[in-house]
């Protein structure tokens, strides 16, 4: 089984190879929900995860 970019687990969560597509995941999750995502490695796995957070997005004017 060959996987994309962004396999959606069964759970829900997400996981990259790499780390420019998780920041760019992550950043487009942003813009979408103004709340902020952090991005974390799993060594156990070797990928790349997202983490949502409950902290707003401060939008400068």
């Amino acid at each position: 089984m060959k996987y994309t970019p962004e396999d959606t687990r069964p759970d829900g969560h997400m996981w990259f190879k790499k780390f420019a597509d998780a920041i760019g995941q992550a950043d487009r999750r942003a813009a979408l929900t103004r709340y902020r995502y952090r991005v974390y490695y799993d060594p156990a796995n070797r990928w790349w995860n997202i983490r949502a957070t409950h902290r707003p997005v401060e939008i400068d004017d």
